[in-house]
């Protein structure tokens, strides 16, 4: 993480909404290796899955193409093999434009890191520049 980073990021995680994020993810990916959907405890599950436990997400049902992309310092451990684990779960119909893993990266800089905008927005608009010369 970058130096001057530090104090917003102490500021952040120190709130709600981060924990909340991170518990998210912990249930998602860490649980049992599958992509779930979020766990409401197993009576607002059973109401809104059918089933005690967190459904799987459709992935079958992804219709549109992707691009993935994560940081190489992604600290967070239930999410650093996400990126991985998403495109091997993908179906095979599904259209991948690639994988970005972007060097010395954390969760934290794709929004607020100094050089997000080199090594990761103009790379999200040369690709898009790419899809549409090829429409």
């Amino acid at each position: 993480m970058e130096p001057d980073l530090i104090n917003m990021f102490i500021r952040v995680c120190g709130s709600e909404y981060p924990l909340k994020i991170s518990y998210r993810y912990y249930q998602v990916y860490a649980v049992d290796g599958k992509i779930r959907r979020y766990d409401y405890g197993e009576e607002r599950n059973l109401l809104l899955y059918g089933d005690k436990e967190p459904t799987q997400y459709p992935l079958e049902n992804i219709k549109v193409p992707v691009y993935i992309i994560h940081g190489e310092n992604d600290n967070i451990e239930c999410v650093r093999n996400a990126a991985e684990k998403l495109y091997n779960t993908l179906p095979k119909n599904t259209t991948v434009y690639g994988k970005l893993m972007v060097e010395g990266f954390n969760h934290l800089d794709f929004s607020h890191g100094r050089y997000r905008n080199e090594k990761v927005y103009s790379k999200i608009l040369q690709l898009l520049d790419k899809i549409n010369l090829n429409d």
